[in-house]
């Protein structure tokens, strides 16, 4: 668990955010936040998480860092209310009064929110781990009885923006275009509204676009391989270019959409999910 002292050092390495404790505006937001609304209890739970790790991945030089403890406490509270989103989460920063609280006013970009959510990613089993490890301490579970269970979610990108080998193909070619009339300070004549507007946009675009055609290639072997009564046609091989590894299935209304397959391993003596 967290050391107070130690944390509170590290924290002095990030921007202080604009309200307090003190504030006016802060207690405002705490007297009309209900006592148990689920937003308090998750800056609680964080609290007794070990957020060594990540204060340390952050070098500390240059213009200082948002408080990152903070951010975490925010995006578990988004993730419980079902918005996944860093877009969302750009628009309660803004709007929404639990979130407003539990950020003492920061107001990070949609740019940071990604960011922030991308460097979560090698952190989250460790979290896990110490929220089941404090469990088993506390004796809420024996961890001796689990089932699998698997769950279809939806993939961010759009269900009407799928696209074949030769569309896929013919996108990559408008992008090598325009990023290399960019890098060479050209003009062009037409943008399609699909394409990034900034040489590090294309670049960006470019490398998500030589992804998905890797993916491309994988199904198209894939389909190759069936029988030939199972086998589809190879225009009708679709994939997301901004979500490549989701696979193409129907979902719970039945409409044809990208989508994850999430398998938890479920205690099945509490509400705790193991893995």
């Amino acid at each position: 668990m967290v050391k107070g002292i130690a944390v509170a050092g590290k924290r002095d390495r990030f921007a202080a955010p604009p309200l307090t404790t003190e504030s006016e505006e802060w207690q405002t937001l705490d007297q009309r936040l209900p006592t148990d609304h689920l937003v308090r209890r998750i800056a609680r739970a964080v609290e007794m998480l070990d957020l060594g790790p990540l204060l340390d991945s952050y070098l500390g030089v240059g213009e200082k860092a948002l408080r990152p403890d903070l951010l975490l406490t925010m995006v578990i509270y988004e993730m419980h209310s079902k918005r996944p989103s860093p877009a969302q989460w750009t628009r309660d920063v803004r709007e929404s009064e639990p979130v407003r609280w539990l950020l003492f006013g920061l107001e990070p970009s949609r740019a940071r929110l990604y960011d922030f959510r991308d460097r979560l990613a090698p952190f989250w089993d460790d979290w896990n781990s110490q929220v089941l490890q404090q469990a088993l301490t506390e004796e809420m579970t024996s961890a001796e009885r689990a089932s699998l269970d698997s769950s279809s979610v939806a993939a961010n990108a759009s269900r009407r923006k799928l696209l074949n080998e030769e569309r896929l193909q013919q996108r990559q070619q408008v992008i090598d275009e325009h990023l290399g009339a960019a890098q060479r300070g050209e003009p062009v004549a037409e943008t399609p509204g699909w394409l990034a507007k900034t040489a590090a946009g294309l670049h960006e675009q470019q490398q998500r676009y030589a992804h998905a055609a890797e993916i491309m290639c994988e199904r198209q072997k894939a389909n190759a391989e069936r029988r030939s009564c199972k086998r589809k046609p190879a225009d009708k091989v679709l994939v997301s270019p901004s979500d490549p590894e989701a696979a193409l299935a129907r979902d719970q209304e039945n409409g044809y959409r990208p989508l994850y397959t999430v398998q938890l391993l479920r205690d099945l003596d509490s509400p705790l999910i193991f893995a």
